[in-house]
């Protein structure tokens, strides 16, 4: 469930980067206040926009719900869940942090 970690740095980052001018301080409480991906997310579509509730519904059945599980409670994640899992992320890594193209 790294995958969920490295999504939450990057709508970390891009929250952090749309806050522009507040201060470090500031910007790092309302980052911690979110409460993880779907909170990061919700201050995400805040400052970009919103997308679809869907996709804050799927993120949290599949990811955060199933990271969580497997923190807290050691439960595994399934081969179709962790696939799941990856399919969201790398979908919000596309939109919030998308790789830089190749000159």
């Amino acid at each position: 469930m790294n995958a969920a970690a490295a999504a939450e740095v990057a709508l970390a980052e891009f929250v952090y980067v749309k806050l522009g001018s507040v201060s470090e301080r500031a910007g790092e409480r309302v980052i911690r206040n979110a409460s993880g991906i779907v909170g990061l997310l919700q201050l995400a579509e805040d400052l970009d926009g919103p997308v679809a509730a869907s996709r804050r519904n799927r993120i949290s059945a599949r990811v955060s719900g199933p990271r969580n599980d497997a923190a807290h409670r050691g439960i595994t994640p399934s081969e179709s869940g962790l696939a799941d899992a990856l399919t969201e992320v790398q979908d919000l890594l596309d939109r919030y942090a998308p790789a830089p193209t190749p000159d």
